[in-house]
């Protein structure tokens, strides 16, 4: 496997485009809501960091956010990601108001 060079995430999946995958179509399961739950904690914890939040500011950045919505969404698979990837993501859609 070629290691990414430059500082863009490697795009896996796209966020602006239908995530319908080909062959299968997944439903939310405990352990999908669990993952996302996980992840969630942990990009409120990096957006925190990252901006000086507090929680209540740095949850309702999250969970308005269309990168969460695309995290939410169980066919997208992102929730398969890391938070470092993902927030990767979260963080130019706050900086500049689209999702890349």
């Amino acid at each position: 496997m070629l290691a990414n060079t430059s500082s863009e995430p490697q795009k896996l999946w796209r966020i602006g485009q239908n995530c319908k995958p080909i062959k299968t179509h997944r439903i939310m399961t405990q352990d999908i809501q669990f993952q996302i739950e996980c992840l969630a904690a942990e990009l409120a914890e990096m957006l925190m960091a990252e901006y000086g939040w507090d929680i209540h500011h740095a949850l309702d950045e999250l969970y308005l956010s269309r990168t969460f919505a695309k995290l939410n969404d169980p066919e997208c698979g992102l929730y398969y990601q890391s938070a470092v990837y993902i927030f990767q993501f979260l963080k130019s859609e706050i900086e500049t108001g689209k999702v890349v």
